[in-house]
């Protein structure tokens, strides 16, 4: 069933907004879920606690889900210490359902031909999160023995212990770089002066070693009045060795092949204000695979 129009960029599949929200779940041990008005987050979010229940979990629908969009955006805010579970059920191009999970339990990857499981690590944590998970590169490449392609997404789970403001499915990637907060989807708001960062998550088609990639875009938007001579760049294993920076242009220098890099890339990007226009130069190749 799908559930909203999915003609524009983004579609809303779940808001802890609202009276009743968690009757739109299907939850599994429901002492463990509540819903909670959250100081930092100036909103209301649904808290899923595996101290209670490491068992617990959230389903996004009682019903086929049927979406379109390749993208899932979940706005989430984990701990340092606390374990993630996601799962996905989609649907391919010929009729056939197959299950993704992703699991900071799983320590090794494995596949079959309806599921996969892929450990899950790299996840910013103690900050809330537009965690992007990028599912058609991800179904590419855990099931590219079959030349069937995703889709669409049946149904989301999600497991403890973290808490969730918003679900939302996207149909264009994010960009490379955020100069503004305008360049974000609006889908991937948050109230105004709450702290916040953007994840995504993929997998690099062409690799031989089915392991999921990130990289995070920071933005400061609660204090943007620094230079950029005091602008934080850190880059984690990008397959990049120099980045330098100044008020019109971030140039990306001297890239080491994607071999040499570590399994989970990480760039970590927060911008001045005023810079919206500055000018930028990067291959979008370096970041993973393009697409709608």
């Amino acid at each position: 069933m799908t559930r909203k129009y999915q003609g524009g960029p983004s579609m809303e599949i779940f808001s802890a907004a609202g009276s009743k929200p968690l009757d739109e779940l299907k939850i599994c041990v429901p002492k463990a879920v509540h819903r909670k008005y959250d100081k930092s987050l100036k909103a209301a979010c649904v808290c899923l606690d595996g101290d209670v229940a490491p068992s617990c979990r959230i389903s996004l629908a009682k019903v086929p889900l049927g979406i379109r969009h390749p993208i899932i955006g979940l706005q989430m805010y984990a701990g340092s210490s606390s374990s993630l579970f996601f799962e996905f059920l989609c649907s391919d191009s010929g009729g056939s359902r197959r299950r993704i999970v992703l699991s900071t339990a799983s320590k090794t990857a494995h596949a079959d031909p309806l599921h996969t499981k892929l450990p899950l690590s790299g996840v910013k944590r103690n900050t809330w999160l537009n965690l992007c998970l990028d599912l058609r590169s991800i179904f590419g490449r855990a099931f590219n023995f079959t030349s069937r392609e995703l889709s669409s997404i049946e149904q989301v789970t999600i497991g403890p212990t973290c808490s969730v403001r918003k679900i939302v499915s996207l149909r264009d990637q994010l960009p490379v770089f955020l100069n503004d907060p305008s360049e974000l989807p609006s889908a991937l708001e948050f109230p105004a002066g709450v702290r916040f960062e953007t994840q995504v998550m993929f997998m690099n088609t062409t690799s031989k070693d089915p392991q999921l990639l990130s990289r995070t875009l920071s933005l400061d938007h609660v204090d943007q009045s620094t230079d950029c001579n005091s602008t934080e760049m850190s880059v984690h294993s990008l397959g990049i060795s120099s980045v330098t920076c100044d008020s019109t242009l971030v140039a990306i220098k001297e890239r080491v092949p994607l071999a040499e890099a570590s399994p989970l890339h990480i760039s970590n990007i927060s911008r001045a204000k005023g810079s919206s226009k500055s000018k930028r130069t990067y291959n979008p190749s370096d970041y993973g695979p393009s697409g709608g």
